[in-house]
């Protein structure tokens, strides 16, 4: 019998049917670019009409990438054109929505898996455009990552609810999904990796048991994520990335590489992954209730609501209003660190006034303290405080992994898909323990910035025509 214990009225229900339809619409508008001669559609085309798949794989693996199982699926894509996307990409969606439903509720029934399914609604528009509605990006990232939180589930259920049979299907399933998200995408694989470890760290500390199909599963792990990354393709790779995308990339001193990450990892929570980190900024507001008995957690949330306010004025202001008295834009550009490394190769600030390292430094400051103090909310409301600490880091560790990649400036915005999922477990699983789900107008609330944000991606295709954002 299905249960709807999450929606007392038949609106919410409907509406968040409505959210479904609306991923699989959009999902049936995307096409591909086969004639396209300087894109990854048309590159990915052109070699499912010179070579097999066997020796695809084979010269893709010795000669650019560790990443095998997504080679197989895009050159399955292409070579059977949209259907096979459609169709996987659908899977995977309802898979993703399936595993963070497992991830953050004790129970899962139909109306929880809507609600994370609403919840994945939140993801920046340039990041599902380039990450989950492309022939060419969803192999990558969404089928990876959906399987690989498929993956953790297997491992989530022995840590919270201490269940250690599992069926002989989900057993293959697991194993079907380390294989597709280790050999997919390296992200979520690190990802994976350490929260296993962590894992096995904790039950040898607590001396709980464990089946032996699940040691037998970390080593697969193991094996898979050592083969991927040791790969003799992505040294070629390294190479050609440095001289196509950043030249002298591989002599950068480390303290290059932490500035120049440092404007890219603001740059992208800041202004790409801006609806997710708002509604992880509601949680602490709308939890609120004086319940901040220690006085050093009363005042970090005093300084970050008179942030979040600022911010919520200046993001207004420079909405509705045609002249600005007072131009807010500076605190959400981050370019400083990046134009003067490229315009003298140092990070010399010798040829800047004081005022303009003053406000070119100073957006970097702000952020950091809100997100710092959003984060030690964030965990306070935990009830696994670890845990939480745990998803929130996989989230921006998936982001500083690409400080020492030389495409840091030239993948796009599907990068920010693993850390959005992440954060997105947050988002979902503070919520349930904080019972904000059992309000009406909250779940009304998420569903309204879902349907939005998958609009505007539909009637932008409409009206220009499909296209994606790398």
């Amino acid at each position: 019998m299905i249960k709807f214990n999450h929606f007392k009225n038949k609106e919410i229900f409907i509406l968040s049917i409505l959210i479904l339809i609306l991923f699989i619409i959009i999902v049936f508008q995307v096409k591909t670019f086969l004639d396209c001669t300087n894109c990854d559609d048309g590159a990915f085309y052109k070699a499912t009409t010179i070579y097999s798949l066997t020796d695809y794989i084979k010269l893709r693996y010795f000669s650019w990438s560790g990443r095998i199982s997504g080679d197989i699926i895009v050159f399955l894509f292409v070579k059977n054109q949209i259907w096979l996307y459609r169709l996987i990409s659908i899977i995977s969606i309802i898979l993703t929505t399936f595993s963070i439903s497992k991830i953050c509720f004790s129970k899962t029934n139909l109306g929880k898996n809507l609600i994370s399914l609403n919840t994945l609604g939140l993801i920046g528009a340039s990041i599902l455009t380039s990450s989950v509605f492309w022939v060419s990006g969803a192999p990558y990232y969404l089928i990876p990552v959906s399987f690989g939180l498929y993956v953790m589930t297997f491992y989530n259920d022995q840590y919270f609810h201490y269940k250690n049979k599992f069926t002989l299907f989900r057993i293959l399933l697991t194993i079907t999904g380390i294989l597709v998200s280790v050999f997919g995408n390296e992200q979520i694989a690190i990802i994976m990796m350490v929260f296993i470890i962590l894992f096995h760290i904790r039950n040898g500390i607590k001396k709980e048991k464990l089946s032996k199909i699940t040691y037998l599963l970390s080593v697969l792990m193991i094996i898979c994520l050592l083969i991927t990354l040791l790969s003799p393709g992505d040294k070629n790779r390294w190479i050609a990335e440095i001289s196509i995308w950043f030249p002298n990339f591989n002599i950068l001193p480390l303290t290059a590489h932490i500035k120049l990450g440092l404007y890219w990892i603001f740059d992208s929570i800041v202004n790409k992954m801006t609806l997710i980190l708002f509604l992880l900024s509601l949680i602490p507001i709308l939890s609120y209730k004086n319940n901040y008995k220690n006085k050093y957690l009363k005042n970090i949330y005093k300084v970050f609501f008179i942030q979040f306010i600022i911010i919520i004025v200046t993001k207004i202001s420079s909405t509705i209003t045609q002249y600005n008295f007072f131009d807010f834009n500076f605190l959400y550009n981050f370019k400083l660190l990046k134009d003067i490394y490229y315009e003298t190769l140092s990070f010399s600030f010798h040829r800047l006034s004081l005022q303009q390292v003053v406000i070119g430094l100073f957006p970097f400051l702000y952020w950091g303290i809100f997100i710092f103090n959003l984060l030690i909310l964030l965990i306070n409301k935990a009830k696994d405080k670890v845990f939480m600490f745990l998803l929130l880091m996989s989230g921006i560790g998936s982001l500083v992994l690409m400080w020492f990649s030389p495409t840091i400036f030239a993948s796009g915005n599907r990068v920010l898909y693993v850390c959005s999922i992440m954060w997105i477990i947050v988002f979902t699983k503070l919520s349930e323990e904080l019972n904000l789900f059992k309000k009406e107008y909250f779940i009304l609330f998420i569903f309204c910035f879902s349907i939005i944000n998958l609009l505007s991606i539909y009637l932008n295709w409409i009206i220009k025509g499909f296209y994606t954002i790398y």
